[in-house]
């Protein structure tokens, strides 16, 4: 009996303690643990940010610091390990800056800007994850090193690279996949 009292007068002085806080700050806890960013880009991104922005002018959407699983998931027919596998190779990870069309908004490409003088800040293992899954979704890849300025045309050559490329489709038949040519233009015959 002596130990339920001990316990319900801890009970009491706990509430009373947080109830306290709680009109101390006007109703609002949430100030207590969460603190406002400064910036949703850092110094570096914001460089690149304004070269690319004079890079694609008005043709294309910029959007930062999107996570790759809001672009890319697993395909359901996979097993339930293999994907859950996949997804733990992407979740947490995200894209720096993500180009998507002016109209209908679809994504036309990923940026990622790496840190070449500290390699502990960008491990080298989160550059092999991404590729892979961009290449099987067929979306464009980039990659840019940080420095103290870009050049907007050399990002737009890259751009323009790296989106005008002829995805190689792969049709499965029979457990076999086959090439299949999307077009014949270049073809010299």
């Amino acid at each position: 009996m002596n130990s339920s009292l001990i316990a319900a007068a801890s009970a009491v002085l706990l509430l009373a303690l947080l109830f306290r806080i709680f009109v101390r700050h006007g109703g609002k806890l949430a100030r207590l643990v969460y603190q406002k960013r400064g910036a949703l880009f850092s110094p570096d991104d914001r460089v690149f940010y304004r070269a690319l922005k004079q890079a694609v002018g008005g043709e294309y959407e910029i959007f930062g610091k999107i996570r790759v699983t809001d672009l890319v998931q697993p395909k359901k027919v996979v097993a339930s390990d293999v994907s859950r596998a996949g997804l733990a190779a992407i979740v947490g990870q995200h894209f720096d800056f993500v180009l998507c069309d002016v109209n209908t908004l679809a994504v036309t490409c990923v940026i990622q800007l790496h840190d070449k003088t500290n390699p502990a800040q960008q491990p080298e293992y989160k550059d092999d994850a991404l590729k892979p899954v961009c290449d099987s979704v067929g979306l464009p890849l980039l990659r840019f090193p940080i420095k103290a300025e870009y050049s907007a045309d050399e990002i737009r050559d890259k751009l323009q690279a790296a989106m005008s490329r002829e995805p190689l489709y792969l049709i499965e038949t029979d457990g076999r996949k086959e090439p299949r040519i999307s077009g014949i233009e270049n073809l010299k015959l």
